[in-house]
């Protein structure tokens, strides 16, 4: 069991090589893809993404903005015996207090792979965006039709 405490959260640059290194140290094994429930996407449980809205949950739902994005990040630590790419979601770049997410991390060997979720998600967040813009009801106007 995990002590909340030992959870990392994202320092004020984002994640860190130091925070990869404690996230590969409470998630030893690398993400086997990308986890679909009937509504929602997720890599290793937390965040989770909204397949129906332009929103992710961490516990609560937030609205994703058009600069939200999925990238990876490398790391090679000899001590822990891992080196690979890790997997990270921007909730609004540039990094700052809380907006980056360490979903998970994949071996050099499955790097291809990781670029398909990644692009997949990229554009399934601008794809939610531009249908969430589309389908904003607008307000009626004030103007008589002549």
């Amino acid at each position: 069991m995990i002590d909340d405490n030992e959870l990392p959260t994202s320092p004020p640059e984002g994640i860190t090589p130091d925070r990869i290194r404690t996230w590969l140290k409470l998630r030893p094994a690398p993400l086997a893809g990308i986890r679909e429930t009937t509504n929602e996407r997720t890599f290793d449980g937390s965040p989770r993404f909204d397949k129906r809205r332009p929103q992710f949950s961490t516990g609560f739902w937030t609205g994703l903005d058009e600069r939200a994005r999925f990238l990876k990040r490398w790391f090679d630590f000899p001590d822990l015996g891992k080196r690979g790419w890790s997997i990270i979601f921007q909730d609004f770049p540039p990094p700052g207090p809380d907006c980056e997410w360490f979903l998970g991390w994949v071996p050099p060997e499955r790097e291809a792979e990781a670029d398909g979720w990644i692009a997949f998600m990229n554009a399934e967040t601008q794809r939610l965006l531009r249908k969430d813009a589309t389908e904003k009801p607008r307000a009626p106007s004030t103007e008589e039709e002549p």
